[in-house]
């Protein structure tokens, strides 16, 4: 497959996204990892809510430019994540997968999506756990 890596600053530099993220501002706690992605289903912004333990999805159906159209509460990934603070997400065969870290369980959590972004996750196991060797 194909992938496009945009380091470019300013994209989310619009009122359309400050009033997205006043919108859903009871659902979010100590953001962390933030993840824009776009497919068939829409634009798309996933962000983990660290000390609530959620994962969120604003979407944006007629484009990033635009207000956002719904703001979806993923929860805590069916029990498998407490504390998000990254996620990262690929496509493979018409699947959509996400990886997040879990720092309470100091663990990699892996997502199964299905075939569209806007689906909910219909499993979530841990993949990786790691030792912690010093405090942090």
């Amino acid at each position: 497959g194909t992938y496009e890596w945009d380091f470019c600053s300013g994209d989310f530099l619009n009122p359309s996204f400050d009033t997205a993220f006043s919108s859903v501002n009871g659902l979010l706690n100590i953001t962390a990892g933030v993840r824009a992605l776009s497919d068939s289903t829409g634009d798309h912004v996933f962000i983990c809510s660290r000390d609530n333990g959620k994962l969120v999805r604003v979407d944006f159906d007629n484009g990033f430019g635009t207000p956002p159209t719904n703001y979806a509460d993923l929860g805590n990934l069916l029990g498998t994540i407490s504390r998000p603070n990254a996620i990262q997400f690929i496509r493979e065969s018409g699947m959509w997968y996400s990886l997040v870290t879990d720092l309470s369980s100091n663990s990699l959590v892996l997502s199964v999506f299905g075939n569209g972004l806007d689906s909910l996750p219909t499993s979530s196991s841990s993949v990786f756990t790691a030792r912690r060797t010093s405090r942090r």
